[in-house]
């Protein structure tokens, strides 16, 4: 069998075509790129940027309208957030829904033209054709990507009279939708950091509101000597202490410890706070205090689940008592100057807000001359070193002995330092919060 010769001059002519056609495309190109350079250097707005950067396409690709779509944040859905027509860019919302498996598959899927017809059955074909009717068919549409990860959906419609786009005109909505890629995936950063900035600042006066409901002055008296302070081990933490002095003697400590350490803990310890001064005006009888106090936050809290622990005591300057309430809290700590010995406050009852009309009963303790009350959140014995090991009650209890004939000041401070060497150099995994309550002679 003899083949036919192509005659040179019509090979050569092939050639140029195929040439000038190449050159055509690369012109093109290199005029789309110079567009979107041009975008690139004048816009820092996302919407802008996607608006010029279909200005850009329309003059190489026959485009009526363009949409961008990007991944619900809520759901496993698709929200629009971009469309453009007639020159302009808006953002009216919109949604679709899709599960993991088609958002998997539209990762993979390249560029694809969506036409009226599609395969029934098929989940992505179906998503498609669902989305693209938000614009009108026939659509283009390209998966936008960032280190393989989908951000979003470019869906670029064209006329209907068109049959098709070459792939020259194709390769363009791919790069522009490259280009959207980049300005979409800058803008969520950009709005995830926005979001975060709005946090910190609302977590810092969520802070400032916190320290401002602590004591900031330490009652004072010639029958004892007492410091105070608590570290949180976020920005604001579930930790709250308070003081209370009355005309008659009488000095009130509260401390209180919220399952946490967050802002919700925070707000909880908050309502707490609220709660408990409610009822400490009426002049309740101690165990009345904190009955009211549990049956007034239980409603509050019983449906989030969380609760918190409190105790409080009343030191009676004259009669040298301390009488005392616990609501699941650590049993504050009695060092007997006398005898030598600590001994718990272990009169207690159960945590705060998880049962409503919860009985409490309170205790009392005689205190004398050098005794110290040691009042304490679970932060200090469970702190932890890098073995994994707790600080303990007894390291606690050794502390405080060997410097019982010190300062209020001085007692606190050895404690922490004490805790902090044995962390050695851990991080607190939970909020800390130390009073020392030395009683003096009269």
């Amino acid at each position: 069998m003899e083949c036919a010769e192509i005659p040179v001059g019509q090979s050569v002519d092939s050639e140029k075509k195929d040439l000038l056609d190449a050159l055509a495309r690369a012109y093109e190109e290199m005029h789309l790129l110079q567009g979107l350079a041009a975008v690139l250097a004048d816009e820092k707005d996302h919407r802008m940027i996607f608006l010029k950067t279909v200005e850009c396409l329309k003059e190489l690709v026959p485009v009526e309208d363009a949409e961008v779509w990007i991944p619900s944040q809520e759901d496993e859905g698709f929200e629009r957030i971009l469309q453009c027509a007639d020159g302009n860019v808006s953002s009216r919302p919109a949604e679709m829904p899709a599960d993991s498996t088609v958002r998997e598959e539209i990762v993979g899927m390249g560029v694809r033209v969506l036409r009226e017809k599609h395969q029934e059955g098929v989940a992505l074909d179906h998503f498609l054709a669902g989305i693209a009717e938000a614009l009108g068919f026939p659509t283009v549409a390209v998966p936008l990507l960032s280190k393989s990860k989908l951000i979003g959906l470019l869906l670029v419609r064209i006329p209907a009279t068109l049959q098709g786009l070459d792939s020259s005109q194709l390769g363009h909505v791919v790069a522009i939708g490259r280009q959207t890629s980049l300005s979409i995936h800058l803008h969520l950063l950009v709005e995830e950091l926005r979001a975060n900035e709005r946090l910190q600042r609302e977590i810092e006066i969520a802070r400032e509101i916190q320290n401002s409901l602590l004591p900031q002055t330490t009652p004072k008296s010639p029958c004892y000597d007492l410091h105070a302070g608590c570290i949180t081990a976020a920005r604001v933490g579930g930790d709250y202490y308070d003081f209370f002095q009355d005309e008659v003697g009488r000095l009130g400590v509260l401390i209180a410890d919220v399952a946490g350490h967050s802002v919700a803990s925070a707000l909880i310890a908050m309502s707490f706070r609220t709660s408990f001064r409610l009822f400490l005006e009426q002049k309740l009888e101690l165990c009345t205090l904190f009955e009211k106090t549990n049956t007034a936050l239980y409603k509050e809290l019983c449906q989030s689940g969380s609760f918190l622990s409190a105790f409080y005591g009343i030191l009676d300057e004259t009669s040298r008592t301390f009488r005392y309430v616990n609501g699941g809290h650590n049993p504050p700590l009695h060092w007997s100057s006398k005898a030598g010995v600590f001994n718990e406050l272990d009169e207690a009852g159960i945590l705060i807000g998880v049962l409503p009309d919860e009985k409490y009963s309170a205790g009392e303790v005689a205190v004398g001359a050098g005794d110290v009350l040691l009042f304490y959140t679970d932060g200090i014995v469970e702190a932890e070193n890098q073995h994994g090991e707790f600080f303990g009650m007894e390291r606690l209890q050794q502390a405080v002995s060997k410097n019982a004939t010190k300062s209020s000041r001085q007692v606190y401070h050895s404690v922490l330092k004490e805790m902090y060497l044995f962390q050695d150099e851990e991080v607190n995994k939970d909020d800390v919060t130390l009073i020392i309550l030395e009683i003096k002679e009269r």
